[in-house]
């Protein structure tokens, strides 16, 4: 069967555009195959669309890295001016301050290695509280004035049937002095000095400096970029103090820890007080795994009068009875249940204070009250009155 040219323009239809290539045999005869191509039409059209979108790319990049570094260039007069929180001179000193701190924090710990005034820049990672790393000029007068007002206040809870114990929750540089990168821990015998004056005053303490000390060696106690114990340190100071409470003849509950997701991302508060909290890495530190636990009852405790439970174990304290589940490992640990009373940001006095106030004491006073706090409020200057027994 002889193929013509007519044959196969009738098949493929008429197309004077399209090109035939490579000759072959087609039984003893010549033939031709035809090969299909883009029409140069198409082809143009193609290559416009990568020529023009290529620079546009470029061009919406260089304008946003651009301006990143306009601000950045704007706020460096503002970095290094005078003193205090950089984040209110930036937000004094330029427009649209919310992005401006951000832009400027972030410039400044990606390029400069620094962090803001109220945040220490650790190796690895690791952040610090700066308070922990600069000690108050009048700062043991200052813990001697706390240490008198404790040990009064024991006294007079003594009086009501209430045991005192103080469970100081030490410094993050104490216990992971290691990334420092050199800095020193100002009254590094402040801890031992508390204990002592505790000792001296008979007010019940527990050592949760040695205790998290020991445990540092193997693993981390703290949060890489946060303030707080993780649930290994929390679980280390929850058996500390429950080994101090062993002989106290507490009604006997039972509770379990599960882990209540596997692990969630966490931002540390150190990030948010660097103001990068709207930053993503690498112009902030990275954020950390962190297991997320939950305590639930499984054996009531003896009914109390009128078929209510008596709470034995009444908490006080700082956020960090608020985080990492202290409180439900703590219950676990004494086998008895615990009033969480801690509040968010009380510092030293405040949430002791409102317990001193509150009805339960006149009505229901626990057998046990555990007084947690950080380390660092030990120092700080008294600005106001301590807790008294009213």
């Amino acid at each position: 069967m002889e193929l013509s040219e007519n044959k196969i323009r009738e098949w493929l239809g008429d197309d004077k555009h399209r090109p035939y290539e490579k000759t072959l045999s087609c039984r003893g005869e010549p033939c031709v195959r035809p090969v299909r191509k883009k029409s140069m039409v198409s082809q143009t059209r193609v290559n416009k669309k990568i020529t023009f979108s290529v620079p546009w790319f470029a061009l919406g990049f260089t304008i946003t890295i651009g301006l990143g570094f306009v601000w950045a260039l704007l706020a460096l007069p503002v970095i290094w001016s005078g003193s205090g929180n950089l984040q209110t001179r930036v937000a004094q000193g330029l427009p649209l301050s919310r992005i401006a701190v951000g832009l400027v924090n972030g410039f400044r710990f990606r390029f400069l290695a620094t962090a803001d005034d109220q945040v220490y820049l650790g190796r690895a990672g690791w952040l610090y509280l700066n308070q922990e790393l600069h000690m108050p000029v009048d700062a043991e007068n200052a813990m001697q004035t706390r240490a008198k007002a404790v040990i009064a206040l024991a006294d007079a809870l003594k009086i009501r049937g209430v045991h005192l114990l103080l469970a100081v929750v030490p410094n993050k540089a104490r216990i992971h002095p290691s990334y420092l990168r050199g800095a020193k821990i100002p009254l590094e015998a402040g801890y031992t000095q508390w204990l002592n004056l505790m000792q001296a005053g008979g007010v019940a303490t527990v050592a949760l400096d040695t205790a998290l000390l020991k445990a540092a060696q193997n693993q981390s106690v703290f949060l890489k970029t946060d303030t707080h114990w993780n649930t290994v340190g929390a679980k280390v100071a929850a058996q500390t103090i429950s080994a101090a409470l062993s002989d106290f003849g507490l009604a006997r509950a039972a509770f379990i820890t599960t882990q209540k997701t596997r692990t969630k991302e966490h931002t540390g508060d150190l990030i948010h007080l660097m103001g990068l909290e709207g930053v993503f890495p690498p112009f902030r530190p990275n954020s950390e795994l962190e297991t997320v636990e939950q305590t639930q009852n499984t054996k009531v405790a003896n009914q109390g009068l009128l078929g209510v439970p008596q709470t034995e174990v009444v908490l006080v304290g700082t956020s960090y009875s608020l985080r990492s589940n202290f409180s439900g490992v703590l219950k676990q640990a004494l086998g008895a249940d615990v009033l969480n009373l801690a509040k968010e940001g009380s510092g030293f006095e405040r949430s002791m204070a409102a317990f001193l106030k509150d009805p339960i004491l006149q009505e229901a006073p626990p057998k046990v009250l555990i007084w947690e706090f950080s380390e660092r409020f030990l120092y700080l200057p008294v600005s106001g009155p301590l807790p008294v027994m009213p």
